[in-house]
C-alpha cells in the first residue's frame, strides 16, 4: 500500500534527519535530548496514525464486496479479524524495530561529535544516554501537627458555625496546608531534604544528580537567584561535602552532580538548602524559594544502560499500539472508514484527556434537569475510564529523553493490562463480525 511507503519515508526523515536541524539549548547534550524527545514522539505519532489508517483495508473490503470472495473460502470469520489485527501489529513491530535502531545509532553518532560547551560529553554519559533511578524527597509526617492545629482552632471557635464539619476532611486540608508551608523556604531560612532508598555504589568517583526547579517569589530584577546547597551528614556515616554556592536563572531546571559517597550506608542522602546570598549581590533579600509538589526536586543515579532503557521504553510504545490496533479493527469491522476514523479519534482524545474530563465533572454541580444530565454523563465517563486501561500512563518518552530508568516492572505491568484489554477487544470484534451480514453496505 502506498500509505505504508508514505509512513516509512516520514519515519526515515524523523529518525535520520532531525539530528542535523535541532539545536536544543546550544549544548550538545541539549541537542541530543531534543532529538530523543522529538524523534521518539514522531515515531509514536506516525505509527499510531499508520495503525489507524491500515484499518481502512477492512472497511474497504466490506464496502467493495471483496470480502465475499474470502468468505467463500474455508476461512473462519474470527481468523479473518485476527489476521487483520496481526498484519497491522507485525508491520508496526518491524517499523518500530527499524526506528529504534535508527534512534540508537543516531544518538551514538551525536554523542561522538565534538563538545559545544565544556562538559558536554560528561553530561551525555551521566544524564542522557543512561538509565537512572529517580528518588523524591517526601515531607515529614505532618499528621500530628495537623491534629494539634485542628484542636487549637477548635478551642478558639473557628468551627463554631460549622454544624456539619467533616473532621477527617478538615484535618486532611490542614495537613496539605502544612505541607505547602514546609515546601517554602523564606529569606535566610533553610530546609533539609532526605532522599531514601538510594541503593547506589558509594564512591567519590561515582556521581548522582540532584535536579530541581523551584518556584521563585520576589526574584531580583535580573531573575538570577543565588543559594547554598550542602550534601551528606557525617552523623549518619556519609561523607559531608563543603557547601556549594550557586547562581541560577529563574524558571529553568537545574542539575547538581554529587559524589555518591555522600549517601549514607543505609541509602539516605541528606541535602540542606539555604536561602542565602553567598555573593552579597542582593543585600535587601526578599526572595522565597518554594519547592512545589508538582515541580522537580529529585535525585537520580545510574542503574542501567541507554540501550536496555530504549528497548523497554519502545516495548511500552508497542503495547500501546497493540491496543490501538484492536480498537481500529473493532471499529473497521462494524463501520465504514470515515465513521470508524471518527470513533477511533474520539477514543484517542478521550484517553489522552482523562485527567481533564475527570476534573471537569468533579466540580460540576448544576441544579435541576441540567444537573441530572451532567450527572449521567459523568457516570458514563467514569465507567468508560474504569473499563479502558490507562494506556496514557504507559508513556516512557519523557523518561528516555531525560535518561531516567524505564523499569522492567512497569513494562510487565503495561504488557499485562494492555495485552488483556487487547485480547478482549479482538474477541469482541470476532464475536460481532460472526453475526454481521457481510453483504450489507457499511454506513
Amino acid at each position: 500500500m502506498k500509505v505504508v511507503v508514505f509512513f516509512i519515508v516520514l519515519l526515515s526523515l524523523s529518525v535520520l534527519g532531525l539530528p542535523f536541524v535541532l539545536k536544543g539549548d546550544g549544548s550538545l547534550a541539549g541537542a541530543l535530548q531534543s532529538y530523543l524527545t522529538y524523534s521518539l514522539l514522531l515515531v509514536n505519532i506516525l505509527l499510531s496514525l499508520q495503525t489507524v489508517f491500515l484499518s481502512w483495508t477492512l472497511s474497504a473490503e466490506l464496502a467493495e464486496r471483496q470480502i465475499l470472495v474470502l468468505m467463500s473460502k474455508p476461512l473462519a470469520r474470527w481468523q479473518y479479524i485476527t489476521g487483520k489485527w496481526l498484519g497491522i501489529v507485525l508491520l508496526d513491530l518491524v517499523l518500530m524495530c527499524g526506528a529504534g535502531l535508527g534512534v540508537y545509532g543516531m544518538s551514538r553518532y551525536m554523542a561522538a561529535l565534538p563538545e559545544r560547551i565544556e562538559g558536554d560529553h560528561f553530561r551525555i554519559a551521566s544524564e542522557v544516554l543512561t538509565a537512572r533511578h529517580v528518588s523524591h524527597a517526601d515531607p515529614p509526617d505532618l499528621t500530628r501537627d495537623a491534629n494539634r492545629e485542628f484542636e487549637r482552632r477548635k478551642e478558639q471557635g473557628f468551627y463554631s458555625n460549622r454544624s456539619h464539619l467533616d473532621v477527617d476532611k478538615e484535618k486532611a486540608r490542614l495537613r496539605k496546608e502544612l505541607d505547602t508551608i514546609w515546601r517554602g523556604v523564606p529569606p535566610y531560612g533553610y530546609r533539609i531534604f532526605k532522599f531514601e532508598n538510594l541503593l547506589c555504589e558509594r564512591a567519590p568517583d561515582k556521581h548522582l544528580q540532584l535536579r530541581f526547579d523551584a518556584t521563585i517569589y520576589n526574584p531580583p530584577p535580573n531573575d538570577v537567584v543565588s543559594c547554598i546547597w550542602s550534601f551528606g551528614d557525617r552523623h549518619d556515616g556519609s561523607v559531608e561535602y563543603p557547601p556549594i554556592m550557586r547562581r541560577y536563572v529563574r524558571g529553568r531546571v537545574h542539575t547538581i552532580s554529587v559524589p555518591t559517597d555522600a549517601v549514607s550506608p543505609d541509602g539516605v542522602l541528606t541535602v540542606r538548602f539555604d536561602n542565602l546570598d553567598p555573593f552579597g549581590e542582593n543585600q535587601r533579600r526578599r526572595t522565597i524559594f518554594h519547592f512545589e509538589q508538582h515541580k522537580t526536586l529529585e535525585v537520580m543515579f545510574v542503574v542501567g544502560s541507554f540501550g536496555g532503557n530504549l528497548v523497554r521504553g519502545m516495548s511500552l510504545m508497542f503495547f500501546r499500539l497493540l491496543f490501538l490496533a484492536a480498537v481500529a479493527v473493532l471499529a473497521g469491522s462494524l463501520f465504514s472508514f470515515p465513521i470508524a476514523l471518527i470513533l477511533i479519534l474520539f477514543f484517542y482524545g478521550m484517553v489522552a484527556l482523562e485527567d481533564f474530563f475527570l476534573d471537569a465533572f468533579e466540580f460540576m454541580n448544576e441544579p435541576g434537569v441540567l444537573g441530572k444530565f451532567f450527572d449521567g454523563v459523568a457516570w458514563v465517563v467514569k465507567w468508560f475510564y474504569m473499563l479502558v486501561p490507562a494506556w496514557r500512563k504507559y508513556d516512557a518518552l519523557e523518561l528516555l529523553a531525560n535518561g531516567q530508568n524505564v523499569t522492567l516492572l512497569w513494562v510487565l505491568s503495561g504488557f499485562g493490562k494492555l495485552a488483556l484489554a487487547t485480547l478482549v477487544l479482538v474477541g469482541v470484534a470476532c464475536l460481532l463480525f460472526e453475526r454481521r451480514e457481510v453483504s450489507e453496505v457499511s454506513i
